[in-house]
Parts: C-alpha cells; structure tokens; sequence
C-alpha cells in the first residue's frame, strides 16, 4: 500500500517543481562557473593597448597628413553610402514596377527601401561634411606651419 500510495504521490502536481527545481538550480550553477572560469582565462592583453575612445577622430591628429587620411576616409564612406542609396532606390523602382510579385509584403518592401534610401542619403551627406571639415583642419594645419617656419612631416599613407 504504501508503494503505491508513494507512487500516486510523485504523481502528484505540487511534487512536480522539486526535481525540476534542482535541475535548474544545477544547470545555472554549472553555467555561473562555466562563465567565470572563461572570465578568468580570458586574454586581456589587447586592452591595454587600446583607449576607451576608438573613433578616428580621437586619434592623434598633430601630425598634418592625419587630417587629409581622415577626410579620405570619410570622403570614401560617403561614397559608398552613395552607392547603397543607389542600390536602395533601385530596389524600390523594382518593388513598385512589380508589386504583384511580392503581394501585401510588397508595401512593407518599398517603405522600408525608401527608408533605406533616405537614411543612406543623410549618412552620406553627413560624412561629406565631415569630410570638408578634416579638409580645411588640414589646410589651416598647413598654414598655420608654413607661417611658423616649421617644416612639414609627412605621413604615409595607410
């Protein structure tokens, strides 16, 4: 009798969280020192090189080329960002031309090309301002150490 009634008992729903409960007790404990174990091995060494700042504008900007590779930089992202835009509103051409194909899905399509297009647009815009900006930083630069007698340095391109 008392198999059995132990069996029912087990059956029992308010006996269900126990075992359950130990189980996820275990499985958050192992993976709790899983992660602090790969905490503590980890390789550090390629922060201490690194400042809390990564941009390129942060970094060293005395030397004169620094101002002309960052306006590259820029003048090149706006290019590309150009292109997606490019691309973007092509996409929505075709959305549009073709709509039957995509059904209601095709709505969604072309507001989210159009957004796409946009964003693109402004970004490109935005970096061509940045762009002029490292421009004329540079020539001011250049100016300013022409007038002081200061000779040049040259910066290799990267």
């Amino acid at each position: 009798m008392d198999w059995i009634r132990m069996k029912l008992l087990s059956l029992h729903i308010l006996h269900w969280g126990q075992p359950i409960m130990k189980t996820e007790i275990r499985n958050f404990v192992a993976a709790v020192a899983t992660l602090s174990l790969l905490a503590s091995c980890a390789q550090t060494d390629f922060l201490k090189g690194q400042s809390g700042n990564t941009s390129a504008t942060s970094q060293n900007t005395g030397v004169l080329g620094d101002h002309d590779i960052i306006a590259r930089r820029y003048e090149n992202t706006a290019k590309e960002l150009l292109v997606k835009a490019a691309e973007r509103e092509q996409m929505l051409q075709h959305y549009e031309d073709k709509s039957y194909l995509y059904g209601r899905r095709g709505q969604d399509f072309q507001a989210q090309a159009i957004a796409l297009a946009r964003k693109y647009n402004l970004d490109a815009k935005k970096a061509s301002a940045h762009a002029a900006f490292h421009r004329r930083m540079s020539e001011l630069a250049k100016r300013d150490n022409a007038t002081a007698g200061e000779p040049l340095r040259q910066v290799s391109s990267r």
